[in-house]
């Protein structure tokens, strides 16, 4: 018996803690070097995936190269299956609620909304209204070939909307629901608008760029009809509206009636063909005014094609949580290859994802996340920045003995993710809880939209689920590269998809190239990401200059579109994003600084909840503008005695001194070099995000909108430091 004891004591031992022991980690190639492509100078061989080494997915349904007909094939094929759902909003109060701000929580009012269960539309009825609304836009006179405009929220009614356009030869032009006024109307101008979708709480946003439009073109302007999706908005409000747009010659049309118009469900006048324009994308760029990027149909049908075979589990029976801008090409592809396999889609907002932010209409704490309990789910680092830390907050309030305990559960489960164990007694004991409070069914999460920290995906794979890390772009319809869920290293985007191949191109300015070694002497091939593909887009609308520069064929015609990212193709052959060369700066004695490279290595620091590194052609040198974390920062405050209210500790030099020295130590642990640390460390206490301009939609740093913000804040912190330096010299 004692014997059996300690077979099954040691059993577990192994099971907990050395799991390597069982169970090895798939450490088989991911990628092939393209057979018959030539060694060129300056330049790696081009790889794919090693799954389709052959030959690129051009679409996931042989002989359909249009969005239209894949949509078609979802819905004969799953009609009486639930397609799209969402919550309807009873009524809204003012509460007081709690709200995650960094690493803190905070009792904020807000308005929170009472909101019912989800209600579903099957394929066959989503399909009907589309064929209903598209029928609609032909009779009320927009023509196939002419652009429609979406300027709304996330919601079903975008997506019949687009799916209408899409099947009638009618380009989307797709603008984000937060874009200024200024960017609204550039995008209006360019693509000379006579149709728009948007909904009530843009009108106003809406009517702002028009009277900017209007104000430099003579006579009328192009702009024929408007439609609203809203389903319950106020009358008297629309009424006004309308008399405004009457004044423009403008037609108001509610979503409903284009469906009560277009009852007959008539057939297209003209069904697209695969190389028609089928969206022109507004990218959500950290400088300037947005680009559109002009994507085909057959482009998607790629895209699409790649993703699903990337995704690797997507089926009929998954829920999918539909929250993020359909404006962002990233969202618009992962829903049209959820419907492609007949999964349901639940439309929510990221304004009431967890139960602290919404209720059901019993009055019980509800959000979409519980009330939908998806199995997938899609989400930017910001997202999954909150999530962790709303977990963290909860478990440091716990007594010390579950503290302790969820420690060592997230220990052991990361031992068992290293040796290849993607389930463990964990997930149904310890972090149960967890799982249950954002569903309980979710089965992944991919992550892309900007880079996502080693420690932020090494936590939510390991207590929610595996993160599988994508990358993309609009001009290659967001599919470039997506990790495995059997290779789910941090820090790496994986292998390309199946429908993209990818070469790095040598820049030895920044000491990037093919050839580049490791320490230990192995190929670490390093350099500019260049992306070739049936997914690729045709260009820039209007903005030839900018297509020549970013998409570039090669002797053998073949075309590639040049990323401006650096990436390193690791030993299994997956891609790993290393370094930005649009953030490279050169200093005025002759040094390269990669801003991208250094907000990645000093983000790691406690300290930092969110940084902009700038540098100072003027000063020669490197500054930090930093979002900092509020509990690391007071505690480092404590310890240089500095006191008064948060923005008191962060004005503080003597805490600004202090955390320069933790800023620069953590930069030597990721061996920059000495012109790259920092000089100086602004602290501030401003919230970043797209609506004060400080992010884009897809929460990237705008560092130029940052540097203009805190321009005097900087000057006289470099003031401050030469007054010091003259005094010592004295």
């Amino acid at each position: 018996m004692g014997f059996f004891y300690t077979v099954v004591l040691l059993a577990v031992v192994v099971y907990f803690f050395f799991p390597s022991l069982i169970s090895k980690p798939n450490k088989s190639p991911r990628t092939v070097e393209v057979e018959d492509a030539p060694q060129k100078p300056g330049e790696g061989r081009p790889r794919r995936n090693a799954t389709h080494a052959h030959e690129l997915i051009k679409t996931p349904v042989p002989g359909c190269l249009t969005v239209d007909k894949l949509f078609q094939h979802s819905v004969e094929k799953f009609a009486d299956r639930n397609c799209m759902g969402a919550r309807n909003v009873i009524r809204v109060e003012k509460k007081e609620v709690k709200v995650q701000k960094g690493d803190e929580v905070v009792t904020q009012v807000h308005d929170v909304p009472y909101c019912s269960d989800y209600v579903f539309k099957t394929y066959r009825e989503v399909g009907d209204l589309v064929a209903q609304f598209g029928a609609g836009l032909e009779k009320v006179g927009v023509q196939p070939l002419t652009p429609v405009t979406i300027f709304a929220n996330t919601r079903p009614e975008w997506q019949v909307a687009a799916q209408a356009c899409l099947a009638r030869s009618m380009p989307i032009v797709t603008i984000y629901a937060t874009l200024g006024v200024d960017a609204l109307a550039h995008s209006l101008k360019q693509v000379k608008a006579t149709c728009v979708i948007t909904e009530a709480e843009l009108v106003d946003t809406l009517m702002k760029a028009l009277s900017e439009w209007q104000e430099n073109i003579p006579g009328p302007l192009p702009l024929k009809d408007v439609i609203y999706l809203d389903k319950n908005a106020s009358a008297s409000k629309m009424n006004q509206l309308r008399q405004r747009l009457a004044a423009l010659k403008i037609k108001l049309h509610s979503f409903q009636e284009l469906i009560t118009v277009g009852h007959d469900k008539k057939a297209p006048a003209r069904p697209p063909k695969p190389e028609d324009v089928g969206l022109l994308m507004y990218t959500s760029g950290t400088t300037g005014l947005p680009k559109a990027v002009v994507l085909t149909h057959s482009s998607m049908c790629a895209a699409i094609g790649g993703g699903l075979k990337s995704f690797g589990r997507l089926s009929e029976n998954d829920v999918y949580l539909a929250y993020l801008p359909l404006a962002h090409v990233l969202e618009f592809v992962v829903e049209m290859a959820v419907l492609h396999v007949g999964a349901a889609i639940g439309f929510g907002s990221a304004r009431r994802l967890t139960d602290d932010t919404a209720f059901d209409d019993k009055g019980k704490p509800r959000g979409d996340l519980s009330a939908l309990r998806p199995t997938l789910l899609v989400a930017v680092p910001a997202i999954l920045e909150r999530i962790k830390a709303g977990i963290l907050s909860k478990v440091k309030k716990g007594p010390l003995v579950l503290q302790w305990l969820f420690d060592i559960a997230c220990y052991s489960k990361k031992l068992q993710l290293q040796a290849g164990m993607t389930k463990s007694i964990w997930d149904w004991t310890v972090f149960a809880p967890v799982r249950r409070a954002l569903g309980g069914r979710l089965g992944v999460v991919v992550c892309g939209g900007a880079p996502l920290a080693k420690a932020t995906q090494e936590f939510v794979t390991t207590v929610i689920a595996p993160v599988q890390q994508g990358y993309g772009l609009t001009e290659t319809a967001a599919a470039v590269a997506m990790s495995h869920l059997d290779d789910l290293q941090s820090e790496v985007v994986g292998a390309p998809f199946p429908c993209a191949e990818v070469k790095l191109v040598d820049q030895p300015d920044m000491k990037y190239t093919s050839g580049d070694k490791d320490e230990s002497g192995r190929d670490t091939p390093r350099g500019e990401i260049a992306v070739s593909g049936p997914m690729l887009s045709n260009g820039y609308l209007h903005n030839q200059a900018k297509t020549d520069e970013d998409f570039r064929a090669d002797q053998e015609g073949k075309m590639w579109f040049y990323t401006g990212d650096i990436g390193q193709w690791m030993e299994n052959g997956t891609l790993k994003i290393i370094d930005r060369k649009k953030d490279l700066v050169k200093l005025p004695h002759g040094e390269y600084v990669a801003l991208g490279k250094l907000d990645s290595a000093y983000s790691q620091s406690d300290l930092v909840n969110n940084i902009a590194t700038i540098a100072l052609q003027e000063s020669d040198s490197v500054v930090a503008v930093v979002l900092p974390n509020r509990k690391q920062v007071e505690a480092l405050a404590s310890s240089v005695g500095a006191q008064g209210s948060w923005a008191d500790v962060c004005g503080d030099e003597k805490v600004a001194k202090k955390a320069l020295q933790q800023l620069n130590d953590t930069g030597k642990k990721a061996g920059l070099s000495k012109f790259e640390m920092l000089s100086n460390v602004l602290l501030v206490t401003d919230e970043w995000n797209s609506e004060n301009g400080l992010t884009t939609e897809a929460l990237k740093v705008k560092r130029n909108a940052i540097k203009d913000k805190y321009s005097d804040e900087i000057s006289e912190m470099l003031k401050g430091k030469d007054k010091k330096n003259q005094s010592k010299k004295k």
